[in-house]
């Protein structure tokens, strides 16, 4: 029966899309400048090219950054992929611009019924880096010793998270209902602060059955979230069991954590194990409780190839954040003659408007 009710909920926003999208296909535009008119059928055929391609399955029908070869978020619905939205949005701005056939400058974006922009990963807009803007988001980030800090810089220098240390931890359980995203670095939970073991954990389940998602490594101490953070270290190096979108890790990628702390499912009904040690402890893994997500790496400072894991995760966290876009003023763009296209669709469940502006 539930099933049945998802599709005929889908059914019927699909069909609205359409209707809607008959009525009113493209017929709108700005034109600053209407001097021209050869100009402007110029950017009228290139809006609507850009807006084909957008709303195709794209080529290869599962493609990525690496082997596009035509932008498409789409899988021949009106729905769009949020894991294509963000492999176009990690795209360089000229390499999208040459992918779509266009010569003019253009402007993509999307946004609420109610024409608030949405945060496309990273980026509010795609659009030439003069016209950049970008989300804020809501995140902290706490650590218990200078030792362990890997995250903290990168943290602040990518996305201005607030800072606190142990010794800020009654301010931190007090303002934690402020953060959609908390990073908590070896914490060692036990420390730090005036309230008890319970308190904190109740406050920390508080804020991720409301929505907060926390991403922990390292010695927690406290056990909470249908969890035991006190389980026996792991062995030897881990590997990749399930690809994730913080991490992006194929399967089968090897691990070399400095530290090895494990965790242990209690209770907790979506636990998965992302990755585990040769002696089957787990290293990595992810679980709900109530409306937020949990994430648990035994370390953050931990060997992958060339580089480090901290790196694919300040790179993931816009997958798994939501941020706020300010709004964007139309007259910011310098141009002779501009055209702007929206069309309905579909993202995450919820109608949104695509936008497209081409200018000269």
């Amino acid at each position: 029966m539930a099933k049945a009710q998802a599709f005929t909920l889908d059914f019927i926003i699909s069909a609205t899309v359409f209707l809607l999208v008959l009525a009113a296909f493209f017929r709108y535009f700005d034109n600053i400048d209407r001097s021209d008119d050869i100009d402007v059928q110029d950017l009228v055929s290139e809006a609507h090219t850009i807006e084909l391609s957008v709303f195709s399955s794209g080529s290869p029908r599962e493609w990525n950054s690496g082997n596009v070869a035509l932008i498409g978020l789409t899988n021949r619905t009106p729905a769009m992929d949020r894991a294509k939205l963000r492999e176009f949005t990690a795209l360089p701005y000229q390499k999208a611009k040459s992918l779509f056939g266009v010569r003019k400058d253009f402007l993509f974006y999307l946004q609420t019924a109610d024409g608030q922009l949405l945060d496309l990963g990273s980026r509010c807009i795609v659009a030439p880096e003069q016209y950049s803007v970008k989300p804020s988001y809501r995140l902290a980030y706490y650590y218990s010793q200078s030792a362990d800090d890997f995250l903290k810089d990168l943290l602040v220098g990518n996305y201005s998270a607030d800072i606190y240390y142990k010794d800020d931890a009654d301010q931190f359980y007090a303002n934690i209902t402020r953060y959609e995203t908390i990073v908590m670095e070896d914490p060692h939970l036990k420390s730090g602060g005036t309230l008890s073991d319970a308190q904190k954990a109740a406050i920390i389940e508080n804020a991720s059955s409301h929505g907060t998602t926390f991403i922990f490594s390292e010695h927690v101490e406290i056990d909470m979230l249908n969890v035991d953070f006190n389980a026996p270290d792991g062995n030897n190096n881990a590997t990749i069991i399930l690809s994730d979108s913080l991490l992006g890790l194929p399967e089968g990628t090897t691990l070399e954590f400095n530290q090895r702390p494990g965790i242990r499912n209690v209770s907790s009904p979506t636990f998965q194990v992302l990755a585990n040690y040769s002696d089957g402890k787990i290293s990595i893994a992810k679980w709900t409780y109530g409306l937020g997500t949990n994430y648990f790496l035994s370390d953050f400072d931990t060997v992958l190839g060339p580089d480090n894991i901290r790196d694919e995760i300040v790179a993931g966290m816009p997958n798994i954040m939501a941020g706020t876009c300010p709004d964007f003023d139309i007259s910011n763009i310098s141009a002779g003659s501009l055209v702007k296209f929206e069309r309905l669709g579909i993202l995450d469940g919820r109608l949104v408007k695509a936008g497209v502006i081409v200018w000269a």
